[in-house]
């Protein structure tokens, strides 16, 4: 996923450059700014070209004159089936343009601001098509009308995001104070002072709050050895293991989004038939990702969930996001020793052994290969403290074994990078070159299996020190509730399969609590069932509800999972956030509305 904007003219190309530095430090995006526009004469028409210039990547675009506000995960907007879009302010021109091509007002969104993918390409280039026709005509003299139109002539759905993602500077409208982004309206001859004071608006203090997110902002390849020496020579010397805080050993796990929790399930009811009895830990980011049900459903396996954010509040992070939260979740864990595992991965017999073997009681650290190696023209060598190059495999961290106390200044160091990840993290890919280059840097040994990786489809086979296969990483395969194709060669595969069952039995990404037999004959009842989906004023399309407890046909990112529990329908999003919640009425359908976002009514009619 990438950002884009648009900055032809050194007015324009100075405001982008401000939008850019916010939105990688709220989003981690880098921004790709385009500053030629060659081939077509209006650079507002040539965003309708986007898609096509960056082929396979999702991107979200927004106008040069855009400035995010604060921390927001865009990850769950990936590849998504529909564009997610910001409704336009009402307004007599958007009613003029909606009368003269027919389509829905209520539907009419804002073209400086969307995200969207491969898969609507040919809408994009409908939209241009119609945007330098000859006889296009329109009320704002921009694209934006010309879009809306190919959209809904061609029937595709849209994901609308509420206006806090994309609030227009306008001295009548103040911004509500948890906005995102604010901006000038495609005007960059705004009144500045209406576009500053959105800004305090929304984050009161100005922009306090908005560099006080992201500690990267002054690295580059030229200062960031020095920076980086200045840490290890003073803070970092100064860091001591914390004796006392942590004991025992322990797994650590981090899972919090639905697609996670399914393979965590599946890990941890392996581990347990393996016969492992080490403590295990499950790390999430913040209630958003909470599932109690969930919890409840591991908890009688030694399992216990841990909110990053809460943590966070003792031990101050950044920059807490996904790659980031893996050296926290190990540094910050309840045991003394740490065998992280990712979420996606099945063990073929217990692991706990590696604690026992020499090459831990040397090292205290035990890290696995990648396929890859750092070439030595790799910037990351130097901006990770100017490391003398060496022909070693990188890192996949998938699995780890780490002795905290042996290694605290390393674990620190890692999680000092993770803060600055807007920076390194463009020089590797995520966290797995951290404990690479990190411990390099320290001198810190670390024991690695000589056999390489073995690969199965979407797998990626690790070994032990005596070439066994000991992890089989499905990082190209992750577990679904739904759709796990078979992969030749992968151990327990009839047991992984058997757990995802148990598990579609009893719980959804869309509840918070376990299902009842009532529920699950509710549920069954469902299976299969066709409807229309309506949000009111907005749009309509057929949805059909799986057994699973998942959507097939009309699922989208904010329809993705479903249950019934207690005779309400509750439908949620990729993440598992709870979109809506409804009631069935009388004539076999469902009614109610969005808990979030322009929280509009929703009717579901049934045999439609």
């Amino acid at each position: 996923m990438i950002a884009v904007t648009i900055a032809v003219g050194e007015q324009y190309e100075r405001l982008a450059e401000a939008a850019a530095q916010s939105c990688e430090r709220c989003t981690g995006l880098r921004t790709q700014i385009i500053r030629k526009t060659s081939g077509e004469s209006s650079p507002a028409r040539y965003k309708l070209q986007l898609l096509r210039q960056f082929p396979g990547q999702t991107i979200l675009y927004y106008d040069a004159d855009a400035r995010f506000l604060r921390p927001w995960d865009v990850s769950p907007y990936e590849n998504q089936p529909w564009p997610v879009v910001v409704l336009d302010w009402p307004s007599d021109a958007r009613d003029e343009d909606c009368e003269r091509y027919s389509i829905d007002r209520g539907r009419y969104f804002a073209s400086g601001f969307w995200i969207a993918n491969g898969r609507h390409v040919e809408v994009w280039q409908d939209a241009h098509r119609l945007a330098v026709a000859a006889d296009y005509a329109t009320a704002f003299k921009y694209e934006q009308t010309a879009l809306n139109v190919a959209i809904q002539r061609a029937n595709l759905p849209v994901t609308i995001l509420d206006r806090r993602y994309w609030w227009i500077a306008r001295e009548a409208d103040p911004p509500p104070t948890d906005t995102i982004v604010v901006a000038m309206g495609g005007d960059a001859a705004v009144d500045r002072r209406v576009y500053e004071d959105a800004i305090k608006t929304a984050i009161p203090g100005g922009n306090q709050t908005m560099t006080c997110c992201n500690p990267a902002s002054d690295l580059t390849v030229a200062n960031a050895p020095a920076k980086v020496q200045e840490f290890v020579d003073g803070d970092l010397a100064r860091s001591v293991y914390p004796e006392g805080q942590f004991a025992g050993r322990g797994i650590v796990i981090n899972a919090g989004k639905p697609k996670y929790l399914v393979g965590a399930y599946v890990l941890i009811r392996m581990l347990r038939d393996l016969g492992c009895t080490l403590p295990i830990e499950v790390w999430y980011l913040g209630e958003a990702e909470r599932n109690r049900a969930w919890e409840e459903l591991v908890a009688p396996l030694d399992v216990r969930c841990v909110d990053a954010h809460e943590v966070r509040k003792e031990h101050p992070h950044a920059r807490l996001n996904g790659f980031e939260s893996k050296p926290y979740a190990i540094q910050w864990s309840r045991f003394a020793e740490v065998l992280y595992l990712d979420a996606d991965n099945v063990p073929v017999r217990d692991p706990a052994f590696l604690f026992d073997t020499p090459q831990y009681a040397q090292h205290g650290t035990i890290l696995w290969p990648d396929y890859g190696r750092l070439s030595p023209e790799r910037a990351a060598w130097r901006v990770f403290g100017n490391i003398p190059y060496r022909d070693e495999p990188e890192v996949e961290s998938g699995q780890i074994v780490i002795d905290k106390a042996r290694c605290w200044r390393a674990l620190t160091f890692a999680n000092w990078c993770g803060e600055r990840s807007a920076f390194f993290f463009a020089h590797v890919h995520g966290d797995k070159e951290l404990f690479h280059l990190c411990w390099r840097k320290l001198g810190q040994e670390y024991a690695m299996p000589s056999r390489g990786i073995h690969t199965l489809a979407g797998t990626m086979c690790q070994h032990d020190f005596e070439d066994h296969r000991l992890f089989q990483h499905r990082n190209g395969r992750k577990w679904s509730l739904y759709d796990n194709p078979q992969v030749p060669g992968f151990q327990f595969e009839a047991e992984c399969l058997r757990y995802i069952a148990e598990l579609k039995n009893v719980w959804s990404p869309a509840a918070q609590t376990l299902a009842t037999d009532a529920d699950r004959a509710a549920t069954a009842a469902l299976n299969g069932r066709r409807f229309e989906y309506n949000r009111i004023g907005y749009d309509h399309r057929p949805m059909v509800f799986r057994g699973d407890g998942t959507i097939s046909v009309g699922g989208a990112g904010c329809e993705r999972y479903w249950a019934i529990r207690d005779g309400r329908l509750m439908i949620a999003g990729d993440d598992g956030r709870l979109t809506m919640e409804l009631v069935a009425t009388e004539d076999g359908g469902w009614e109610g509305r969005w808990l979030v976002f322009e929280k509009m009514g929703i009717r579901l009619e049934s045999g439609v």
